[in-house]
């Protein structure tokens, strides 16, 4: 039996999973992802610590949370895949910080916490890791950054798959149906050139779509202890004061190292004016002001930029704030309509093309479900 070529483009959690769920499947799926930075993950990312003990932990520089009470497809495969996850820590007070000269406002937090918001002990690079150990050797490819997407003509091509992707390192790929597991906005930006080009209707939707992340800065330092649970603070603190507008608690599992990360709330072009250094020492100081001098010298501290992210984030998002809904003018298209000749050949899988979570980590497990269903469906028809 002739295998059916899948091309994934985007090695993040939507285009691991789609590859692990055709994998086992079906032995009739050839899968490939194209990864272009040296990485798997996208938008989930875990800074490695070596802590007291010798043993190294991992602390979320990306996406964080899920929701296993909204989000049982997520909960679901990382039960299945035999991960363990821990309630995000809740106990004690909220700060509330307007000035940099005045003392932060204590509140009870009640009803404004994170409901039944979990976490992953090592970070979510666990859930990726766990995936792609799952995933049948050579399937990954690090470091292929596709530059066009075209279809051929089987008749005059050896391959006999009707699609061709290009890599800016000069390799080429065919394949019989390619996976766009990538934000809709990077894949609409033009960074990868398509021939026959999309229809403009579809790209202005893909344009429009905000990427979740991509604006968007994260501090994460990391302690000894999380000191401040010993002052009956939970960690959490909202500031208009900056550098970081909203501050949760990230220590790790069994909270015998402690963590604190944040958002930050100045745009990505003040970032960018400022070097690495002195936008940890701005952190710095606000934990400081915030939770002690304790929080002054931290074990390990890091700080991601998504906005400076090539494979996340275009012009566009980096001038743009986190969406707060998606478009109201329905779910996003993953797929051109009948009338192109890249109906149900190129299928979008990323996160934001989720009709239910939209964004959020349990998106990317929506989005890959549905082009799933649509990689069986058009074989089933062929």
């Amino acid at each position: 039996m002739t295998k059916q070529s899948v091309l994934i483009v985007g090695g993040g959690l939507s285009g691991l999973y789609l590859a692990r769920q055709l994998q086992q499947q079906s032995d009739q799926y050839q899968v490939t992802i194209l990864e272009s930075r040296d990485r798997l993950g996208g938008r989930l990312e875990s800074a490695k610590v070596t802590l007291q003990d010798g043993s190294q932990d991992g602390f979320d520089l990306g996406g964080s949370w899920f929701w296993p009470s909204k989000q049982p497809k997520l909960s679901s495969l990382i039960q299945d895949l035999r991960l363990q996850s821990f309630a995000q820590y809740e106990h004690g007070d909220l700060l509330i910080e307007r000035s940099q000269t005045r003392q932060a406002q204590r509140l009870d937090p009640r009803g404004l916490g994170m409901a039944d918001a979990r976490r992953l002990r090592g970070g979510m690079r666990s859930l990726i890791n766990a995936l792609a150990d799952q995933l049948d050797p050579h399937t990954v490819r690090l470091g292929c950054h596709v530059t066009s997407i075209r279809l051929i003509d089987t008749a005059t091509s050896n391959s006999g798959a009707p699609i061709q992707a290009a890599c800016d390192n000069g390799d080429l790929f065919h394949t019989d149906t390619i996976i766009l597991a990538l934000p809709p906005r990077l894949a609409a930006s033009g960074a990868i050139s398509f021939e026959p080009s999309l229809p403009v209707e579809l790209l202005s939707r893909w344009s429009a779509t905000p990427t979740w992340m991509a604006p968007h800065a994260k501090y994460v330092a990391v302690y000894q202890t999380p000191f401040w649970r010993d002052q009956q603070l939970s960690g959490n603190a909202h500031s208009t004061a900056g550098p970081l507008g909203e501050i949760h608690d990230a220590s790790n599992f069994d909270a015998s190292t402690g963590a604190l990360f944040g958002f930050f709330s100045i745009p990505s072009q003040a970032r960018l004016a400022q070097s690495q250094d002195q936008l940890k020492a701005a952190c710095r100081a606000q934990l400081t002001r915030l939770f002690g001098h304790q929080a002054t010298t931290p074990h390990s501290e890091f700080l991601r930029d998504w906005a400076a992210e090539k494979a996340t984030a275009t012009e566009a998002d980096a001038h743009s704030g986190m969406p707060s809904h998606h478009d109201s003018s329905g779910p996003l298209p993953a797929t051109p309509d009948a009338s192109s000749t890249w109906h149900s050949v190129l299928i979008g899988a990323g996160s934001e093309w989720s009709p239910a979570f939209p964004g959020y980590i349990a998106g990317a497990i929506d989005a890959a479900d549905r082009a799933l269903a649509m990689i069986v469906n058009s074989c089933a028809s062929t």
